[in-house]
């Protein structure tokens, strides 16, 4: 089989040397919440070479991902993961779909979305921004997670999960300094109904 030289906004490269790497996840987070993209196990790219070392049990890699990814996302991606048999060598080929519009941003769950989120830029998996959270929770007006929850009220908030969220962003390049007070933040990300007395779906999940 034919692989590509270069990692790229869609082609990713792991060795997976002792299992999954830690790291697969911030990769399918990536792409996900791009234009979706590959994984392929058992190659690393070095500069202008790659090294096919293969893997001695794919199908255990391609178990532990199965049993793992439903429980690792706030939205689990769709991933089809197979086995490819180059010359003597297995490796294990992960094709992650983008995600829906309405279901992004994609991220880690234990994480939260400013630490556990990430987008595909050329060969990187970056973390998003609060400008790229703001887009996608936005692109979620008409999503069931921007649907006003009228049972809801203010006191439902966990001001303590508000304030770390407040505390994550202050750490974020461009943005230090500008710290939201009390429901200014719900309303930035819009996670309130318009009289500011109930909460989305999202924001009762959020905070």
């Amino acid at each position: 089989m034919k692989f590509e030289r270069y990692e790229t906004d869609f082609i990713e490269y792991k060795l997976a040397e002792g299992g999954l790497p830690q790291n697969i996840y911030e990769t399918i987070a990536a792409f996900a919440n791009t234009k979706g993209g590959t994984v392929i196990l058992g190659i690393k790219q070095e500069k202008n070479k790659l090294k096919k070392q293969g893997i001695k049990n794919p199908q255990k890699l391609i178990d532990d991902l199965v049993s793992t990814v439903s429980q690792k996302f706030n939205i689990c991606p769709i991933i089809k993961p197979e086995i490819i048999k180059d010359k003597t060598k297995y490796f294990v080929k992960i094709q992650i779909e983008e995600s829906l519009l309405y279901e992004k941003p994609i991220y880690i769950k234990d994480a939260g979305p400013f630490k556990g989120g990430f987008k595909r830029v050329g060969s990187a998996d970056l973390k998003l921004t609060d400008k790229d959270i703001q887009h996608f929770y936005q692109g979620r007006l008409d999503s069931p997670d921007a649907q006003i929850l009228k049972e809801t009220t203010l006191s439902d908030i966990d001001h303590k999960t508000t304030a770390v969220f407040n505390n994550i962003r202050e750490l974020k390049p461009g943005i230090k300094g500008i710290f939201f007070k009390g429901n200014e933040l719900l309303k930035a990300y819009n996670l309130l109904s318009k009289d500011s007395k109930h909460l989305t779906t999202a924001g009762l999940l959020l905070f």
